[in-house]
Parts: structure tokens; C-alpha cells; sequence
């Protein structure tokens, strides 16, 4: 992907600290190094894990693409 604002390198993570729910948070966005096409679109593969109190609460893969 080629958004300056929002790169999407593979094998790059991001993690955000937060509150949710009044629960300590924390979010960790992996890019994969795999591609998938969507209705002819390819896709960047995410991996987006949120823990509650320091426990998995919530598993995504997230694909993006950019017209």
C-alpha cells in the first residue's frame, strides 16, 4: 500500500493502550506478509488482537485495499 498516512508494510505491528469498558486494553495490529484478492481487489491480511485485563477478548483478520 502506498498511503504514507496509513503504511501497511508487511511483517510491521502496531500496539495501542487503552481503556475499554473501564478494563485496561491493549490492541495489537500485525500486517501479514500474505496478500488476499477480494472481488479483484488485492487486500493487505491484518491480524487484530484486543486484550481485556491482560485476556484475548476479540480475534480479526482485516483486509484493506486502496482504490
Amino acid at each position: 500500500m502506498t498511503n504514507r498516512w496509513f503504511p501497511l508494510l508487511p511483517g510491521s505491528s502496531r500496539s495501542y493502550a487503552g481503556v475499554k469498558e473501564d478494563e485496561p486494553s491493549k490492541e495489537v495490529f500485525v500486517v501479514e506478509r500474505t496478500t488476499k484478492t477480494i472481488e479483484g481487489a488485492p487486500c493487505v491480511v491484518v491480524s487484530d488482537r484486543l486484550y481485556l485485563s491482560g485476556h484475548l477478548a476479540e480475534r480479526t483478520t482485516d483486509y484493506y485495499s486502496q482504490d
